[in-house]
């Protein structure tokens, strides 16, 4: 099959534990909305293919130890380990089960789920086939649609818009964050950490403990300022980085920031804790919309200034000009120019925005 039907657009990639394999999800799709990459192995050559999902039409997915969990529409959950899918027996009680909007795993059988439909939204948890009873936001205008859970899943963030701040030209507004605390299987409590105007909150995330001084819990980074969530759970503004449409925490504890198709980048380290930018090559420049942090490098996903579909590779190391040819990096940049065989300076994935339906 090819890698893109025309009109479909890539959501969101989920690696697995290794980084040789990764499912896909695909919007906008006539059929198979979820496709597996698997890198090549003992000679064989990498392959973009469906993954078979029987009845489930997925909606989200995360990864876990030894695959992915993959969220659907009604309600249902599925466990892929890269070669089989399996869907997951679930006890709902007297609950109608919702589409997944989003779903964070703890591993095969338990974790975190956000449902709803419309601007209705619920975060559930979820063990060894027990769904929780839903816990509505804590706000009636608001409308949840990530949840995000630290490595050790001590730490559960959720977020979305408040459909009272949306206007007809800018959509869905509202900086949304909310704790989610509970033990898995249990109806989970929400306490606002966070609600202000500004744009939505695109990235969360976490920071380790070594870093930061031990002081700081997550970055959240949003379309109109840059937060950071402190370890006594009270919310701070990151000076000097503003708003930004893509964010990633490098290996050292470094933040960086991209904003749409602008040329330069801002990052802020833990050393010196001001922001500083760095500039982009005007043929590297992409409209980014996410970014991962691999081994010592950051990459950007985006659309590129010609249209076509890549990643910016960065050199955080770099004083200057920080974005570099697009060469092999390991298994994320072969993957990169194996599905969309391309071989100029970044460019990447649309994925989508927070806004469910």
């Amino acid at each position: 099959m090819g890698i893109l039907e025309e009109g479909e657009i890539m959501e969101a990639v989920e690696w697995d534990a290794n980084g040789n394999s990764a499912l896909v999800l695909v919007g906008r799709a006539d059929e198979a909305p979820l496709r597996l990459f698997a890198d090549s192995t003992a000679g064989n050559r990498a392959t973009f293919s469906a993954a078979e999902t029987t009845n489930l039409t997925a909606t989200s997915m995360c990864a876990y130890s030894d695959g992915w969990l993959v969220g659907g529409k009604d309600g249902l959950i599925g466990k892929h380990d890269g070669f089989n899918f399996e869907l997951i027996a679930l006890d709902w009680g007297n609950q109608t089960p919702r589409d997944v909007i989003d779903i964070a795993c703890t591993d095969d059988s338990s974790g975190w789920l956000i449902t709803g439909s419309g601007r209705q939204s619920s975060v559930h948890t979820f063990y060894d086939g027990v769904v929780s009873e839903g816990t509505e936001p804590p706000t009636e205008s608001t409308v949840m649609t990530s949840v995000s859970q630290s490595s050790d899943g001590s730490l559960v963030i959720v977020s979305g818009y408040d459909t009272a701040l949306a206007t007809p030209t800018l959509g869905p507004q509202g900086e949304i964050v909310i704790r989610a605390v509970g033990v898995l299987g249990q109806q989970p409590n929400l306490v606002t950490l966070h609600h202000g105007a500004g744009g939505q909150i695109h990235t969360v995330a976490f920071v380790e403990s070594s870093t930061w001084g031990g002081e700081v819990d997550a970055l959240l980074a949003g379309g109109s300022s840059a937060l950071l969530l402190n370890s006594d759970s009270t919310i701070a503004d990151l000076p000097g980085v503003g708003g930004s449409t893509a964010a990633v925490i490098d290996s050292s504890g470094t933040f960086w920031f991209a904003s749409g198709e602008s040329n330069e980048l801002v990052s802020v380290s833990q050393r010196t804790r001001d922001a500083q930018t760095h500039t982009v090559a005007k043929s590297a420049i992409v409209d980014a919309e996410f970014g991962v942090a691999v081994g010592d490098e950051v990459v950007f996903y985006g659309t590129g200034v010609d249209g076509n579909i890549g990643a910016l590779q960065l050199d955080p190391s770099a004083s200057s000009d920080v974005g570099r040819s697009l060469a092999r990096m390991g298994d994320l940049i072969f993957l990169l120019i194996t599905i969309f065989a391309i071989a100029v300076i970044g460019h990447a994935v649309y994925v989508k925005g927070l806004t469910p339906w």
